[in-house]
């Protein structure tokens, strides 16, 4: 896929982009790990200049020019207005990197309508699903845990430490962690947690359970329940990638649902239980119901409100 204008990429992060922009910076994104790296690159600049006190007297042209050369491959664009905010982060670096190693606060990560990856203090990242909010309190020393809270859908990979517990609270749910990477997802009252390495620690008021990689726990007030993990769905915002391995068409429909925002609905029961086995690797949704309708021989209707599987 082609490169990106600098500027519609700003206009992504500061929540100024319409809607046919948002979705053609997702579908870059979607397409190369290159362009992810690319735009947290830029998207982490912006935020920090955030730090900059007004009525500073910047030589900005210089500053980007030493920006630009510290963090290749970004191509020269011509200088914009927020192109001055992001030069100065250079110049106030070391401040900020006093600042966060000495003080307590709290960070807050929003992803809105792109994917968004992160390096929190400690030296974890996460990487926040669309509309996902993460606020991370506590400092980098001097603390005896790391604690963070969660609205929506997240993948940590969190920085060994066992002196201080990386800990995530969902509301109903606590997680806590030492150095581990794992998917969490929540909904409502509910907490998914899905474990890829290590040892996750899941309680809630009256329950708590310990998940290793492969298996996937869910989690309210009351209870808890642990079951085998049978599907990659939970990677699709990092990867682009739908994985189905002998999945029921029910619940491929189900995760295409909630990916695309859409209504599809599937006329007769036993055709929910048709198996499919392929993989969907940045496909349009059109596509994906096309290879759909050809694999198990059915019709796709569109309608102004649902698309029906017959």
């Amino acid at each position: 896929m082609k490169s990106l204008n600098d500027d519609l990429l700003v206009k992504v992060i500061i929540g100024e982009a319409t809607e046919e922009e948002t979705r053609q910076v997702n579908e870059w994104l979607a397409a190369d790990t290159g362009n992810r790296k690319y735009f947290t690159g830029l998207q982490k600049t912006w935020e920090a200049s955030a730090l900059l006190k007004t009525g500073q007297e910047i030589d900005v042209d210089k500053a980007w020019a030493d920006f630009r050369a510290r963090t290749a491959p970004f191509k020269p664009q011509k200088r914009r207005w927020w192109m001055a905010a992001a030069a100065a982060v250079l110049l106030v670096s070391g401040v900020w990197i006093w600042w966060s190693g000495t003080e307590t606060r709290e960070l807050t990560y929003t992803a809105e309508n792109f994917i968004k990856t992160d390096t929190l203090p400690d030296g974890s990242t996460v990487t926040l699903n669309q509309n996902a909010v993460l606020k991370y309190s506590g400092s980098t020393s001097g603390k005896k845990y790391r604690e963070v809270t969660l609205q929506g859908e997240a993948f940590f990979h969190v920085q060994p430490d066992s002196s201080r517990p990386f800990i995530i609270s969902t509301g109903e749910t606590r997680i806590t962690v030492l150095g581990t990477s794992f998917n969490v997802k929540t909904k409502g009252r509910k907490t998914e947690v899905i474990v890829e390495s290590g040892l996750v620690q899941v309680e809630n008021a009256r329950q708590m359970a310990r998940v290793k990689p492969g298996e996937k726990i869910t989690s309210d007030s009351l209870h808890l329940e642990k079951q085998p993990v049978k599907d990659e769905f939970h990677r699709y915002y990092r990867t682009g990638k739908l994985v189905c391995n002998d999945t029921p068409l029910q619940e491929l429909v189900m995760n295409l649902n909630e990916i695309y925002g859409v209504n599809i609905e599937i006329e007769n029961p036993a055709l929910g239980q048709e198996k499919i086995n392929t993989v969907f690797d940045h496909l349009p949704l059109q596509d994906i119901l096309r290879v759909i309708s050809e694999t198990l021989h059915l019709k796709v209707i569109q309608t102004p409100d649902k698309i029906i599987l017959r």
